[in-house]
């Protein structure tokens, strides 16, 4: 679904708390899929903002991401959560859907008083880290095995 597309889902029929929440979900692994579970448990509708390419590339470096925007963003539709390509900041798309709840993870923490002073009102819930998964670690793997595994 694109961005305007999830608005009028929500706006014709959203059920109880709107939660919103975004990340890169770089080659999707078990941690991407339990934190967005975590989060839908917290919310009637859940919304996911998946980072566009370019933002990764900008956050990450010239080699991420590794799955392209369309593949990530499929990922988080197949688990059954409505997600978009984020092209823009988190705060155009939160000012946009006025979530009940914000969604961060324990690793980005520090965000939640920058969130606070954005002045929107929503509640902010940090989802604990899912320890031993990092698609950075699974895309040096991959690379590495890719080059030979150091033969």
């Amino acid at each position: 679904m694109n961005f305007e597309e999830i608005r009028l889902v929500i706006k014709n029929g959203r059920s109880g708390t709107l939660g919103y929440a975004s990340g890169v979900f770089d080659v999707f692994h078990t941690g991407h899929r339990g934190y967005l579970e975590i989060c839908a448990s917290h919310c009637g509708t859940l919304v996911v903002g998946v980072d566009s390419d370019h933002r990764v590339r900008e956050m990450k470096g010239a080699d991420r991401p590794y799955d392209d925007e369309y593949v990530r963003v499929g990922n988080v539709e197949n688990i059954g959560f409505m997600s978009f390509v984020k092209r823009s900041t988190s705060r155009f798309y939160i000012a946009k859907l006025t979530p009940d709840v914000i969604f961060i993870p324990e690793s980005q923490s520090e965000k939640q008083e920058k969130i606070n002073g954005w002045g929107f009102g929503a509640n902010i819930v940090i989802i604990p880290d899912t320890p031993g998964f990092s698609s950075t670690d699974i895309i040096r793997r991959i690379r590495f095995e890719k080059d030979g595994g150091g033969e």
